[in-house]
């Protein structure tokens, strides 16, 4: 297995931790909008994050 996937995911869950899951997000009372903003925030990161190792692993 590629160590460096296991350190992405890693790195999601993280993200997750950090700003509670969809369903707690969802139920509490922040505006809708705000936590749809949150979310897409996260996945852009995780997904720079994904980008970045892969181009790392990619040239070595």
């Amino acid at each position: 297995m590629n160590p460096l996937r296991k350190e992405h995911r890693s790195e999601t869950n993280n993200h997750a931790k950090m700003y509670g899951t969809l369903d707690e997000l969802t139920k509490s009372n922040i505006h809708p909008e705000y936590t749809l903003s949150i979310i897409l925030q996260n996945i852009g990161k995780a997904v720079t994050h994904y980008c970045i190792i892969e181009i790392r692993y990619l040239k070595s």
